[in-house]
């Protein structure tokens, strides 16, 4: 046989071979083992307001087993314990958290365990207020701003600015829009969310999975490293409260970062997702939503929506161009109780007084 035909035959094996691992000839050759468990809820549409109860059915197709160690998970968190099937549970969703719900029965029939699960999700009970605003007082900012991150403190505004190679930390004259200190970051970072804790300013950065810890003159005195992406960044003078532009705020340990507890936010009708630039005010959290006009009113316990800001047209056309981009960025003056906005590549910053919509 000629060398060229020997190596043709072991390619042709070495294909075959990897075919035949492939996900799909897997899938072909392994039987499906169907569950004898039997688990469903008292409803066909399994999108559950908070606050409802909700009557999990479960049994097991056969019958005749005896079953041992029969069990009820929700979110992996041990609920009940059954002593035969068939069984209802009626589960009160007030203490749980609002989002995905997973429900998972197991059960041992002397032999091996046997599980099923359901999953339905959990939507807030409380239908979120609307309302408008009111253009208190017009600042000039910086038409070079991307804006990420917008924070102020002791009289004075400090912005966190994004893009390779432009992203910075700067600290701005309100009343002027003179930038009058500026740190540049290193041209791999994407410069995100930041905000201001005893002492310290905290910057994001997008996909670098580091935070920078500043002093107060921006000299960097250490950094946090987490998974995943950082998009907006503010605080309850406990944690340190991120998002990553999903439907999630993670709650972070002030001192190293770790992750101590996270919320789902959702309204009454929908998740509630794209959460960008965050601020911390009055016990809420305020988030823009990225690519939208609105911002979202937030309980940071539960994740619920308890409002929506509608801020269409606050940037007249007049001062709009190419360049300009979304709204992002929100400040808040304790001190004065004064509320800032402004956007990406924005010529303007508004102070603005948020009113609340009269009902139809």
């Amino acid at each position: 046989m000629k060398k060229a035909s020997i190596v043709s035959l072991i390619l042709i094996f070495l294909l075959y071979s990897c075919d035949s691992k492939s996900p799909d000839a897997r899938s072909r050759n392994s039987a499906v083992i169907p569950s004898v468990l039997e688990i469903k809820l008292d409803r066909s549409n399994y999108n559950v307001t908070s606050g409802d109860s909700v009557v999990i059915h479960a049994n097991s197709a056969e019958i005749e087993k005896s079953f041992s160690e029969i069990s009820l998970l929700v979110n992996g968190k041990q609920v009940y314990n059954a002593p035969s099937f068939p069984f209802e549970f009626t589960l009160k969703t007030d203490s749980l958290g609002l989002g995905r719900i997973l429900i998972k029965l197991s059960a041992f029939d002397g032999k091996k365990m046997h599980g099923k699960s359901l999953t339905f999700t959990l939507f807030s009970s409380i239908i979120p207020k609307k309302y408008s605003y009111e253009v208190v007082n017009v600042y000039e900012h910086d038409v070079k701003a991307y804006t990420q991150g917008l924070v102020f403190h002791n009289g004075v505004l400090y912005e966190g600015t994004g893009h390779k190679r432009s992203s910075s930390l700067r600290k701005v004259d309100l009343e002027s829009g003179k930038v009058q200190k500026t740190l540049s970051l290193d041209d791999k970072i994407f410069g995100e969310g930041i905000t201001y804790l005893d002492d310290h300013l905290i910057q994001l950065s997008w996909q670098s999975q580091v935070a920078f810890v500043y002093d107060m003159d921006f000299n960097e005195l250490k950094r946090f490293y987490y998974k995943g992406e950082g998009w907006g960044l503010t605080n309850d003078s406990n944690h340190l409260i991120r998002s990553d532009g999903s439907h999630k705020l993670y709650f972070h340990n002030a001192s190293n970062f770790n992750i101590e507890r996270e919320v789902e936010v959702y309204s009454n009708e929908s998740v509630i997702d794209k959460l960008n630039e965050l601020e911390y005010i009055k016990g809420k959290i305020y988030a823009n939503i990225w690519q939208k006009n609105d911002l979202a009113i937030i309980d940071p316990v539960t994740g619920a929506v308890e409002g929506i800001v509608d801020l269409k047209n606050i940037l007249p056309k007049k001062f709009r161009d190419k360049r300009t981009e979304v709204l992002n960025g929100i400040a808040y003056d304790a001190e004065s109780d004064r509320i800032f906005v402004t956007g990406k590549y924005w010529s303007k910053l508004f102070e603005i007084k948020i009113v609340e919509q009269a009902s139809l």
